[in-house]
């Protein structure tokens, strides 16, 4: 009985000791079991804790398996490390790179999208592009002197020029 293994080994219910039978509470739980060292732990219900450490990775169950907070718990912070990446697409194929102490780096051909396609910045690799309104608008690759103005030559490449009098 219950009472007998807590005379045999002078635990009370719901505590654990070192080298001691383990005797559940009413609720089946465990107050004062410490650190668990085993394989696989598996839940059908959660699994709390003030911080979980992983030191290898953190993975869903299957690719698209499982999110990350829910539309009614979300995250707070998010904190990675130097040249860390977020990847996206099944294969990986938009990743956003931290560029120590310069900034993000959006990689290949990949756009940043406002509302959709037709709202863009992205770069060829010499030059930004901007879309607005399905309209492409290449910028200038140097700067112009000064009393120029931004030209178009009316198929979105933009230019410096002298300004003129209208």
């Amino acid at each position: 009985t219950e009472a007998e293994l807590e005379l045999l080994d002078g635990i009370t219910a719901g505590t654990a000791a070192a080298n001691k039978a383990v005797v559940l509470d009413g609720s089946k739980n465990i107050a004062t079991i410490g650190t668990i060292g085993s394989g696989a732990i598996t839940s059908s219900g959660t699994i709390q804790g003030t911080t979980i450490t992983a030191t290898t990775a953190f993975v869903p169950d299957a690719s698209d398996g499982a999110a990350l907070g829910t539309t009614a718990l979300e995250f707070s912070d998010l904190f990675l490390a130097d040249a860390s990446t977020i990847q996206f697409g099944a294969d990986q194929d938009v990743t956003i790179t931290h560029v120590a102490d310069t900034g993000i780096l959006l990689n290949g051909s990949s756009k940043i999208q406002f509302t959709n396609a037709a709202e863009s910045i992205h770069s060829d690799g010499s030059k930004l592009i901007l879309t607005s309104n399905s309209v492409a608008f290449s910028l200038p690759t140097a700067d112009g002197s000064s009393g120029q103005t931004l030209v178009t030559n009316g198929s979105g490449v933009l230019s410096f020029a002298a300004a003129s009098a209208n």
